[in-house]
């Protein structure tokens, strides 16, 4: 696992809606994808972000226990 990664935002969710938004804002792997994706892109504008992995907060089960 990498603990670190780059990707791509509409500038309006970055500024007012990240933190906020309870349904999450979706973070693009490229410029392309964003362009794709969301209309908004050239009234918002588009960020770069940068993400650092922290720790694991709930570990992932194993799908073949038993006892779930």
């Amino acid at each position: 696992m990498t603990d670190h990664s780059e990707g791509y935002m509409c500038k309006t969710d970055f500024e007012y809606e990240l933190g906020n938004a309870s349904g999450g804002n979706v973070i693009y792997p490229s410029l392309i994808d964003l362009q794709k994706h969301k209309r908004c892109w050239e009234s918002c504008g588009v960020v770069r972000v940068s993400i650092h992995f922290e720790e694991i907060v709930i570990e992932e089960k194993d799908r073949d226990d038993p006892d779930d």
